[in-house]
């Protein structure tokens, strides 16, 4: 399933989240290489960072994606459930963790 199938609804989360919440896979569910990034984002702002490299080549594609997982951060859903959704958008919206991530340095802002 595509974490981005659905539609940002702004502060009320993801059209699809229930949907999300039941497909999101177990791997993101506890720790995993994503939840720094993603919790890091929860707390300072979704911005986009040096060093992030998209899957996505299409700005209007990644634009979404963002879009996505600011919503998701936004919305309702209980704060474990969300990191959850919030890691997998990450892992399928990034080719890798940012170097930052992996203790080579800060998260830096454009």
């Amino acid at each position: 399933m595509d974490p981005f199938s659905g539609e940002p609804q702004g502060l009320n989360g993801m059209s699809n989240e229930d949907v999300l919440i039941d497909a999101c896979p177990r791997e993101f569910k506890g720790e995993n290489c994503w939840r720094e990034l993603a919790e890091f984002i929860s707390s300072q702002g979704l911005a986009e960072a040096d060093g992030w490299e998209y899957k996505a080549k299409d700005l209007a594609v990644r634009q979404k994606q963002m879009s996505c997982v600011q919503s998701m951060l936004d919305g309702y859903a209980p704060y474990i459930t969300k990191m959850a959704i919030v890691c997998w958008m990450l892992s399928e919206m990034l080719v890798s963790v940012p170097a930052a991530v992996s203790g080579e340095g800060a998260f830096e802002t454009k």
